[in-house]
């Protein structure tokens, strides 16, 4: 039975360890993704949404305790996050070459 507990408590602290790996980097995409949208849109008004876009990320522990939730999608407001969707294909293909 002690085994069984060890075995479990084992692979509870990898999914954790796995998953606190996968939030920072959804939550590190969604930055640089912020950070491309402002350089593209110089304007005011660019450097104005993307202050709030980056007043409005969810907290990282918000977003590590969504268990079921392995995506960036929630991150941001869905507002936001329509018009940072373009950006943030663009950093991911950026980052995958």
């Amino acid at each position: 039975m002690f085994e069984i507990i060890w075995i479990v408590w084992i692979v509870f602290w990898l999914l954790f360890i796995i998953k606190v790996h996968n939030s920072y980097k959804q939550q590190k995409l969604i930055m640089d993704s912020i950070s491309t949208y402002v350089d593209h849109n110089q304007n005011l008004y660019g450097a104005k949404l993307g202050s709030s876009m980056l007043d409005s990320i969810e907290p990282f522990e918000k977003t590590l305790f969504r268990i079921f939730d392995w995506g960036y999608e929630h991150i941001l407001p869905d507002e936001y996050y329509q018009v940072l969707r373009p950006y943030i294909i663009m950093t991911k293909e950026r980052k995958n070459k």
